[in-house]
């Protein structure tokens, strides 16, 4: 069973280098076909913005990388929750 783990660990690193190739292949085919425009490609980039900023933040901790994983999941969880309650209440005001 040991020998198996790291052929496991590996075979899904690779599916998700491959997940994320094929994602950059066709964000910049429909880039350049003119279907989507930049902000909304530019946008999916978002996250590797905020795990930089959350990564240089946690360089002094003893595991930064780690920190800054962390600190991503939960300035984006608590982004995405902001939004929520945000279009909520424009939605119950009515603008």
């Amino acid at each position: 069973m040991e020998g198996i783990v790291p052929i496991a660990i590996w075979l899904s690193l690779a599916l998700v280098a491959v997940g994320l190739l094929v994602i950059v292949v066709f964000g910049i085919k429909s880039l350049a076909s003119g279907k989507h425009r930049p902000w909304s490609i530019a946008a999916m980039l978002l996250p590797l913005v905020v795990f930089g900023i959350c990564y240089a933040i946690s360089l002094g901790t003893p595991e930064p990388a780690t920190t800054a994983m962390i600190l991503t999941a939960v300035t984006l969880l608590a982004a995405g929750v902001i939004a929520i309650v945000l279009t909520g209440v424009k939605g119950l005001i009515g603008f």
